[in-house]
C-alpha cells in the first residue's frame, strides 16, 4: 500500500503541477505553488523551489494517502463512481485551498508577488485539484484492477474516461477565457512567475 500512495501522490502532484505551471505562463493567475510555497520558508524567491517542491510533493503524498483511504473504504467499488468521488474530492480540495488563499495566506505572505490575489488564483487552485483527484482516482483504478474493467466494459464505461479528461481539460479552458477577460488588477502576467 506505501508504493501505492507515493506513486499516485507523485503522479496526482505532477500532474496538477503541470496544469499549475500551465496557468502561470499563460499569463492567466499566479499558480506558482512550488515558489510560493517554498518562499513562505526562505522568505525571498531564491532558493525557494527545491524547498517548495519538496514540501509540495511530500503534502502531495500525505493527500494521496487519505484520497485513497477514502476509496478503499468505500464499499461499492463501481469504477465510474470511484472516479468521481476522487475527482469531486479534489473539486472540494480546491475550493477549500482556494478560499484559504484568497482569506487568509495572501496578505500574510513575505514575498510580494505572492501578497495579492483574486478569484483568479482561487480558480486556478480549483482546476489543479481537480486533476489531482481524477489523476488519484485513475491511480487507484489502475492499481485495483478496477481500470480495465471500466475501459472494457461498454461504451459507456470508456467513454466516462474520455468524459472525464475531457471535463478537466474543458474546465481549465473555461477558466482561462473566463479569467483572461477579468480586470487586469486580476491577472498576474507570465513574466512575474518566471
Amino acid at each position: 500500500m506505501f508504493s501505492a500512495v507515493v506513486l499516485a501522490g507523485l503522479i496526482a502532484s505532477l500532474a496538477m503541477m503541470g496544469i499549475m505551471q500551465l496557468i502561470t505562463y499563460a499569463g492567466i493567475a499566479n499558480g506558482d505553488m512550488i515558489r510560493a510555497v517554498g518562499s513562505l520558508f526562505t522568505k525571498q524567491l531564491k532558493g525557494s523551489f527545491g524547498i517548495g517542491l519538496a514540501i509540495y510533493l511530500l503534502f502531495g503524498i500525505l493527500f494521496s494517502w487519505l484520497y485513497l483511504s477514502i476509496l478503499s473504504a468505500i464499499p461499492q467499488q463501481r469504477p465510474e463512481i470511484l472516479l468521481l468521488i476522487a475527482t469531486l474530492g479534489g473539486f472540494v480540495h480546491g475550493l477549500l485551498i482556494g478560499f484559504a488563499l484568497v482569506s487568509e495566506i495572501v496578505g500574510r505572505h513575505p514575498v510580494d508577488r505572492f501578497q495579492t490575489t483574486g478569484y483568479s488564483v482561487a480558480l486556478a487552485h480549483i482546476v489543479g485539484h481537480v486533476v489531482f483527484g481524477f489523476a488519484i482516482g485513475v491511480s487507484y483504478l489502475n492499481f485495483n484492477g478496477l481500470l480495465s474493467e471500466l475501459t472494457s466494459t461498454a461504451f459507456a464505461s470508456t467513454g466516462f474516461i474520455f468524459t472525464g479528461v475531457a471535463l478537466s481539460i474543458g474546465l481549465a479552458f473555461i477558466v482561462f477565457n473566463a479569467v483572461k477577460n477579468a480586470p487586469r488588477s486580476e491577472q498576474v502576467a507570465a513574466k512575474d512567475s518566471i
